[in-house]
């Protein structure tokens, strides 16, 4: 009999260490249930750090891009003074957004004027200048051009950046064979 009641004992301690982990892990789980819901039930738009930006651009023309034909060379001075291509960028989100303004050749098959490759400028040939209200963001040889990213920056929620982009012909192509031909763009957002 005694034995029995040794065997009953040991059943009951080998049950006991079983649901002891069991007991925790159960515990455990619903503490982490209870966090995540109460975490989840906290997340409203104004405790969120984050948030989706919108940008949007608009150009002022019929977004065929822009031509420059019968261009002569011209010096920094007078390339600065031509009229611009205008266009805006602007951020219909509360919140900051970055931005990249990209300058990009029309292909051939897009350009209506007859333009062919021996009649298209190379970049090598040309300038350009790029203005965000009254401030100089870029002056330099189009060639240069990284990935054709004229800028890159960020513009606040709610904002409008208003750009202006010259191209000319450089005074050091005046050597080189500019006469009748055409350069062929558009400026492009990416975001």
């Amino acid at each position: 009999m005694e034995e029995k009641m040794e065997m009953k004992n040991e059943e009951k301690k080998g049950k006991n260490f079983f649901s002891y982990p069991v007991i925790i892990m159960f515990v455990l789980l619903i503490g982490l249930c209870l966090i995540f819901s109460f975490s989840y039930a906290f997340m409203t738009p104004e405790n969120l750090s984050g948030g989706v930006s919108l940008l949007e651009v608009s150009i002022k023309d019929n977004g065929e891009g822009i031509t420059l034909v019968e261009a002569n060379p011209l010096s920094d001075d007078d390339g600065s003074a031509i009229n611009p291509y205008l266009f805006t960028v602007t951020n219909k989100s509360e919140n900051e957004a970055k931005y990249r303004l990209l300058i990009e050749d029309l292909p051939l098959g897009e350009i209506k004027d007859g333009c062919t490759a021996s009649t298209l400028l190379d970049r090598s040939q040309l300038r350009y200048q790029l203005k965000r209200g009254t401030d100089i963001v870029a002056t330099g040889n189009l060639s240069d051009l990284q990935m054709n990213i004229l800028s890159e920056g960020v513009i606040e929620g709610n904002e409008t950046y208003e750009f202006a982009l010259r191209v000319w012909v450089k005074m050091d192509a005046y050597d080189t064979s500019w006469t009748n031909k055409h350069y062929h763009y558009k400026v492009t957002l990416a975001s």
